[in-house]
């Protein structure tokens, strides 16, 4: 095998919070300069709080990226997992996605698809991908879900 220079191996951030649920598949999807990836599950940082955060990394092709926070607010605060997962103290980690999750990316021109499952089904996030010169970046374009969304620029 030889070297293949585009190829970036990314970290999974440690996170002290109440409830993570590490991703179950990595959601990736090549956009026209680089790729976008969802390497971890969503977390919520505090038992009671009522918004689920899914980390999106946002790559050109030259090594440069961001990450993106996806915020999802919950009609009411998450229970504590009961079947598969571990616990810490106060700290639950479940084994794969828990009740939501980003599940697949996908791009189609200059348009990024996100699908979010959840139990019951699913919904997709449209975002429009733009170039700034400096890599890619996001902006809301529209989505057809029954919650808002949030995307904020981490780091």
């Amino acid at each position: 095998m030889g070297r293949v220079e585009w190829y970036r191996e990314e970290a999974v951030r440690e996170r002290e919070v109440w409830l993570s649920a590490p991703a179950s598949n990595s959601p990736f999807a090549w956009t026209g300069n680089g790729y976008v990836m969802a390497p971890d599950g969503g977390y919520v940082e505090q038992e009671g709080e009522r918004v689920y955060r899914f980390p999106i990394q946002v790559h050109d092709g030259k090594g440069r990226g961001r990450e993106l926070l996806l915020e999802v607010p919950l009609k009411t605060a998450l229970k504590a997992p009961d079947a598969n997962y571990s616990k810490s103290g106060q700290r639950y980690v479940t084994r794969g996605g828990y009740l939501i999750g980003v599940t697949a990316l996908r791009t189609f021109g200059d348009r990024l698809f996100m699908t979010i499952g959840e139990e019951g089904g699913y919904r997709t996030l449209v975002l429009v991908l733009r170039d700034s010169g400096c890599g890619n970046e996001l902006q809301q374009l529209g989505f057809g879900l029954g919650f808002e969304i949030y995307l904020e620029i981490v780091g």
